[in-house]
C-alpha cells in the first residue's frame, strides 16, 4: 500500500467508485474519532457529506491528520496494526502488552521485587513493605530472588518494545492529544509521562544491574498507571462515535436522546421541563396491558365460575326434575323397587333450593369492584399520555409515538 504514490492512488480510487458514491451521503460528527480516516492512506470517502458538532469541547482530529507526514502516519499505522490482535485478546490490558512488552505476570513480579510478598494487592507504600519484610524477613529474599530472575527472562523482550513505544510516542501525542478538549493540558501531561517513565526505563535496563535503582521498578507501576488514565481521557472521542451523540447533534433544543431515549424538553431555566417520552411511552403500554391482562383474568374467572358451579348446579337440577316426572308420569316402571307388589303412583314433593342469592350478589359485587378499579387505572393512564401531548402540543408527532408500541 505505501509503495503507491498517495495522490494517483487516492485519484484512481475515487474515479473507481464515482458512480457508487453518486448514491452516498454522509452524516458524520466531526468529534468521531474514525472520521479523519479518509485522510490516512487506504482510506477513502466517497459521495456528499453533512457534517454535524456532537461535543463542542472536543476537537476533532482531521487538522492534526493532515499536519502529519506521511511516512510518520505510515510508521504508526503499521505500529498499532501490529497491536490490533492484542487489544482484540485482552483490551486495554492485551494493548498495553503489546507497547511495552510487560504483562500481568511481570507486574506481579515487579511488585514481588518491590515487596517481597507475592500476594500484595494494595499500591506500594514503605509502611506495607517495612511491615511484611520485617515479619517474613527470609521470604521475603526468596520471593524477591524469584521475581528478580523472572524480570531478569522478560526484560529483552520489555525493552525492545518500549524502544517503539517511544519512537512513536511523538506522533501518538499528535493525535491524543487533539481528541481530548478541555482535559488537553492533562492529557498532555499523562503521555508525556509515558515518554518520561520509557525513556528513563530503556536508559536504565541498560545498564549492568538496572535493579540497583530501586525507583526503576515503581516508575513501571507508574507507567501502567498513566497508561490506563489515557484510556479513561480518550472516551469523550470514543462516544462520538455511537448513533445517540449524532441524532442529538442533529435534533433541536426541544429534544434529545439519551441511552436510546428520546427526552422532550419545555421551556428553559427553572421553568424547564423535561420528559422521557419513551419511558412514559414504555409505562403507558405497561399499565394499559397490566389493566387488559387482569380483565382478561377476571372475565376468565367469571366464566370458570359459571361452567363449574352455576352450569352443573342447573344442569342437577333438570336431571333431578327429569327424573320425578318420570317416576310420577310411569310409576309401573319402578315395580323393581318394591318387594312382592305393584307401584300404582308416585308423587314426589321436591324442594330443591337455588343458589344463595348472597353467593350471586357477593360474586356480582367482586366482579363489578375489580371492574371498575381496571377502568379507572387505565383512565390514570390516559390521562398522564393526554397530560404529555398537551404539555407538548407543538409536537404533532406526539400522539403517533404513544399510538404505536
Amino acid at each position: 500500500l505505501y509503495a503507491l504514490d498517495p495522490k494517483k492512488l487516492q485519484s484512481f480510487a475515487e474515479f473507481y467508485y464515482k458512480s457508487k458514491g453518486a448514491n452516498i451521503h454522509h452524516i458524520t460528527s466531526k468529534e468521531d474519532i474514525l472520521y479523519p480516516l479518509h485522510l490516512i492512506r487506504g482510506f477513502l470517502r466517497l459521495g456528499t457529506e453533512h457534517t454535524v458538532v456532537t461535543n463542542a469541547d472536543l476537537v476533532g482530529l482531521d487538522d492534526v491528520i493532515r499536519n502529519i507526514p506521511d511516512k510518520k502516519l505510515q510508521a504508526l499505522q503499521e505500529y498499532l496494526a501490529a497491536g490490533v490482535p492484542y487489544y482484540e485478546e485482552a483490551g486495554v490490558d492485551g494493548f498495553f502488552y503489546y507497547v511495552t512488552g510487560m504483562d500481568n505476570d511481570f507486574l506481579k513480579n515487579v511488585r514481588t521485587y518491590v515487596t517481597g510478598n507475592p500476594n500484595i494487592d494494595l499500591k506500594l507504600n514503605l509502611k506495607n513493605i517495612v511491615k511484611f519484610k520485617m515479619k517474613n524477613p527470609v521470604t521475603a529474599r526468596f520471593n524477591r530472588l524469584v521475581a528478580f530472575n523472572e524480570i531478569r527472562k522478560q526484560l529483552p523482550a520489555v525493552i525492545h518494545q518500549l524502544r517503539g513505544l517511544s519512537e512513536h510516542i511523538p506522533v501518538i501525542l499528535q493525535v491524543l492529544n487533539a481528541t481530548s478538549g478541555m482535559e488537553g493540558d492533562q492529557m498532555s501531561d499523562r503521555l508525556l509521562k509515558i515518554k518520561d517513565r520509557t525513556d528513563s526505563l530503556l536508559l536504565a535496563m541498560t545498564i549492568h544491574n538496572p535493579f540497583e535503582r530501586a525507583e526503576l521498578l515503581e516508575e513501571i507501576l507508574d507507567l501502567k498507571e498513566a497508561f490506563d488514565t489515557i484510556k479513561h481521557e480518550l472516551e469523550g472521542a470514543k462516544d462520538a462515535h455511537l448513533l445517540e451523540p449524532l441524532i442529538n447533534g442533529l435534533s433541536d433544543s426541544t429534544r434529545r436522546y439519551e441511552e436510546g431515549d428520546m427526552i422532550y424538553i419545555k421551556g428553559n431555566g427553572k421553568q424547564q421541563v423535561e420528559v422521557n417520552v419513551s419511558s412514559a411511552k414504555r409505562l403507558y403500554w405497561m399499565g394499559m396491558d397490566t389493566f387488559e391482562l387482569q380483565s382478561h383474568y377476571l372475565r376468565e374467572i367469571q366464566r370458570a365460575y359459571s361452567e363449574h358451579f352455576e352450569t352443573p348446579y342447573e344442569d342437577r337440577c333438570r336431571t333431578i326434575r327429569s327424573r320425578i316426572n318420570d317416576m310420577e308420569s310411569n310409576p309401573k316402571a319402578y315395580n323393581h323397587l318394591v318387594s312382592g307388589g305393584t307401584v300404582v303412583s308416585i308423587s314426589v314433593n321436591e324442594n330443591i333450593s337455588p343458589i344463595p342469592p348472597v353467593i350471586r350478589n357477593n360474586r356480582t359485587e367482586i366482579y363489578t369492584f375489580y371492574k371498575s378499579e381496571f377502568a379507572e387505572g387505565k383512565r390514570l393512564f390516559e390521562s398522564m399520555r393526554q397530560g404529555i401531548e398537551k404539555l407538548f402540543s407543538e409536537e404533532k408527532q406526539l400522539s403517533s409515538i404513544f399510538k404505536y408500541r
